[in-house]
């Protein structure tokens, strides 16, 4: 080898080694900076808010999400509180049963957000109301962090097919806004 292409292999090798170690995975679940290795549960305490173009519905819930570190996780919980739920025109009335079905539901962790694959909520009403059963139902929906590395809040975003009495109404736009429970909040995230 000549002293030219030794010279631009020196060359290169500096310049790899000041770019510093290049990671070939994407992001994994770590707790307070360091790569989680033990399956843990995070809960979730929130409020959806449907809306659609006849109406608004808002109700609390509470959602675990479940990992053993890694790039993946679960929701093995997401529970809607019916007794919370409170609407506006079609919504506008009591619901007396909630079910998330499906369970658990499959999490994708991407650079600085989550993607969550399934989500299907079915919820009944008062034998009085006009609506006697919604059911949504969506195959992505993403999961946006206040802050990845340390996660005390977030936001689900999602776009359903929602049936109304057994009939398609089209989308609706859903958020689910909300806080980590105590003790995990901002100690656990993503990297």
């Amino acid at each position: 080898m000549d002293m030219r292409k030794a010279s631009c292999l020196v060359f290169l090798g500096l310049a790899l080694l000041a770019l510093g170690p290049v990671s070939a995975m994407g992001s994994e679940w770590k707790h307070e900076g360091v790569s989680l290795k033990e399956p843990i549960e995070i809960g979730l305490t929130g409020t959806e808010t449907v809306k659609t173009l006849t109406g608004e519905q808002k109700c609390g819930f509470h959602a675990t999400l479940a990992t053993e570190g890694g790039s993946t996780a679960t929701f093995t919980e997401f529970a809607v509180n019916a007794k919370s739920c409170t609407g506006t025109g079609t919504f506008a009335c009591t619901v007396i049963l909630t079910k998330s079905t499906a369970l658990p539901w499959k999490i994708d962790l991407e650079e600085h957000d989550l993607t969550l694959t399934t989500i299907e909520i079915y919820k009944t009403y008062s034998p009085t109301c006009l609506t006697e059963s919604t059911e949504s139902t969506t195959g992505k929906a993403t999961i946006t962090l206040n802050e990845a590395s340390s996660i005390s809040s977030g936001q689900i975003d999602w776009l359903p097919q929602t049936d109304i009495n057994g009939k398609p109404s089209g989308t609706a736009e859903v958020t689910s806004a909300f806080v980590v429970d105590e003790p995990n909040a901002g100690t656990y995230g993503i990297g």
